[in-house]
């Protein structure tokens, strides 16, 4: 296999008919080279086709302008938004973006670090695959920079950038409970891996334990849990002599959208007969019909939040670590109501 011939500084001072110290002082952009001159010297980059070699700067200069991300999971509408707020944050401050995907899988969240520190990073956002994570503990003892999103590792002196989970699913049971829902069930992600989702779960059962009402529940959680599988799930339960719900909570409104068709499959009304509550308030969560009462993450905010800690920690790697705690917002859009929660309200007791 032949590698590709990048045309060089010297291929260009032949086109342009000037030196090649001409031409890296065009590239540098030094003052004592002549409009002429330098228009000349553009010309036949453009005409050869030539693109500055990074890795030499990335020598020379120590830094990047690269920062790698690190997520779990690309047809989550949810990580894509944050993804584009990433984006704008990194176009905000002249820096390159390099993604990397792990399929939830931990030995291809090491591969893409791997990757990306080859690719001289100046800097990582991470979604861990799970809560507690060796790569992660290995990334922090060689104090390359690195800020959590969408977590809060407390054992680890990591900056963070996340919402109260265990708040979110509090509040959103708490709405099922106080609309007449006696019946309750949880379509969960794996609780034993994924830390959103025990979380989430933790503030369902909450809301459950405080009720002064006997509410019957139940959880269901797995490892790859999307629409299908939530489908799948309603269609088991309503297929079988088990207790109806009238209440379903779901990890995310795409796990919702899948219970939700479900359920009309059934000729259920959704919420006369079942309520769903969704997690993350995606865009799709406003258009479909009936809308989603979902919990609000700002996913603008915590992309950029999570890029602003970042090129703090590239800037300051001696600084103590930031945990920033993101307000949440309970959309309840049969009625258009919404009641926004913000750290101060994060600790449950």
């Amino acid at each position: 296999m032949k590698h590709l011939k990048y045309p060089t500084i010297k291929d260009v001072a032949k086109r342009a008919e000037v030196s090649v110290s001409t031409v890296s002082r065009v590239l540098n952009e030094k003052p004592d080279i002549s409009e002429k001159t330098k228009n000349r010297v553009l010309k036949a980059m453009e005409r050869v086709g030539y693109v500055p070699n990074r890795a030499a700067s990335i020598i020379r200069d120590k830094l990047s302008q690269m920062v790698g991300m690190i997520f779990d999971c690309s047809n989550n509408p949810f990580i894509l938004e944050v993804l584009e707020s990433v984006q704008r944050a990194a176009n905000k401050y002249n820096y390159q973006l390099l993604l990397m995907n792990t399929e939830f899988k931990p030995e291809l969240e090491k591969k893409s670090i791997k990757i990306l520190l080859e690719h001289r990073v100046d800097g990582l956002l991470y979604f861990p695959t799970v809560e507690k994570s060796e790569n992660l503990r290995w990334l922090l003892k060689r104090k390359f920079p690195v800020v959590v999103v969408g977590r809060d590792v407390e054992d680890l002196p990591v900056d963070c950038v996340y919402t109260n989970d265990t708040l979110g699913g509090y509040v959103a049971t708490k709405h099922l409970i106080e609309t007449g829902r006696r019946k309750l069930l949880m379509i969960n992600a794996d609780t034993k891996n994924n830390a959103a989702a025990q979380l989430r779960q933790e503030g369902f059962l909450k809301a459950i334990a405080e009720s002064e009402t006997l509410i019957e529940h139940k959880c269901i959680s797995n490892s790859r849990m999307d629409a299908e599988r939530a489908f799948r799930i309603i269609s088991d339960i309503y297929s079988s002599g088990e207790s109806k719900y009238d209440g379903i909570l779901c990890f995310n409104d795409i796990v919702a959208f899948g219970a939700m068709n479900g359920l009309f499959q059934r000729g259920f009304k959704i919420p006369e007969d079942v309520a769903v509550v969704g997690y993350d308030d995606t865009a799709f969560s406003s258009m479909y019909h009936p809308q989603l009462t979902t919990v609000k993450i700002d996913s603008a905010k915590e992309g950029m939040e999570a890029f602003k800690l970042l090129i703090a920690r590239i800037n300051e790697p001696e600084k103590p670590p930031v945990k920033k705690v993101l307000d949440i917002q309970l959309v309840v859009r049969k009625d258009r109501k919404s009641t926004r929660l913000n750290s101060s309200h994060g600790k449950l007791s």
